[in-house]
């Protein structure tokens, strides 16, 4: 799961009965409540051609033939829509039932007693897989709290961390949560990026690293040009740049030292100065995202958001 589909979750927990969100109103996920959909068997649907109700049955608990019973009910409600609208009754139309249904209720303490059973709908295939896990609540709750700082952290850097901020009361909210749940402050997030490390049998490692080492070998330095002074150092900095440029991108991989990682934003910069992290991400072949996480990872945030820092 990437960070917009994470988004589109949460805003998706903030939709109200006539379809208004508002990722402001986002609040931890409650720990007593929870149940997939659809939680009855079989699925009825009345086919508008028979008039008469269709039966899809499934085996609670049993995965596929639940996804299965869905995936056929659905057809039938396709060709009701197509009916439905040739008739002119948009009004009769009955939505396609999701596939992977989760509905949970947010937790609002002690504000706002009145919405404590006010269900709300997650529709993940990656979260429904994982629903049954003893502690879901608690790292669900810590996925979109992270999400939340990275938020901040970006708003801090640009100078625009107020209450005003569209992420300030949820990020406040669900660090009161955790604030409140002590008991899941180890929590862990899901989706958390992992850098993969391949694995193989062991008379063939030797012949790797040969391979490897020889493929992705730094160039050592070009020789010193003959020339006058500052024209063949110039020439002699463009070609060693060049070639730490290429080695980076030959081992698509993050910059070793926190040097190497100001060189990556010094040649990113936009006109205003800042890092453009989609193009760092283009040069070593990641997306800007992991160069935002790498940019911090080193503790250069400030440095790469605000060019008045490295005056």
């Amino acid at each position: 799961m990437n960070s917009s589909e994470l988004y589109q979750i949460m805003l998706d927990l903030t939709r109200d009965k006539h379809g208004r969100t508002s990722i402001k109103n986002i609040r931890p996920i409650k720990i007593n409540f929870f149940v997939s959909y659809p939680y009855w068997s079989p699925i009825r649907i009345e086919n508008q051609n028979t008039n008469e109700i269709e039966k899809f049955p499934y085996e609670l608990g049993d995965y596929d033939s639940r996804l299965n019973a869905i995936r056929r009910a659905n057809e039938l409600i396709k060709k009701n829509r197509h009916k439905l609208r040739k008739q002119g009754k948009y009004d009769e139309l009955e939505k396609p039932i999701p596939e992977f249904c989760l509905e949970v209720i947010m937790d609002y303490g002690d504000t706002e007693p009145g919405r404590s059973i006010d269900k709300k709908a997650i529709d993940n295939e990656e979260l429904f897989k994982l629903k049954d896990d003893d502690d879901f609540i608690p790292r669900l709750n810590r996925t979109m709290y992270e999400y939340l700082i990275l938020k901040k952290e970006s708003a801090q850097a640009e100078g625009r961390w107020d209450e005003k901020n569209i992420w300030y009361t949820p990020y406040r909210n669900f660090g009161d949560w955790f604030d409140k749940h002590p008991k899941y402050g180890d929590a862990k997030p899901y989706f958390e990026e992992e850098e993969s490390k391949p694995t193989l049998p062991e008379d063939k490692v030797p012949k790797t690293k040969e391979k490897y080492s020889v493929r992705y070998k730094t160039p050592e330095e070009p020789p010193v040009q003959k020339g006058d002074g500052e024209l063949a150092s110039a020439h002699n900095l463009i070609k060693r740049q060049k070639k730490k440029i290429q080695a980076l991108r030959l081992r698509k991989k993050k910059p070793t030292t926190e040097m190497e990682m100001v060189e990556l934003i010094i040649r990113n910069l936009k006109k205003n100065g800042k890092c453009n992290n989609e193009a760092c991400g283009r040069e070593v072949k990641v997306d800007g995202e992991t160069i935002k996480r790498w940019i911090r990872e080193f503790g250069l945030t400030r440095y790469a958001t605000n060019p008045d820092h490295r005056k």
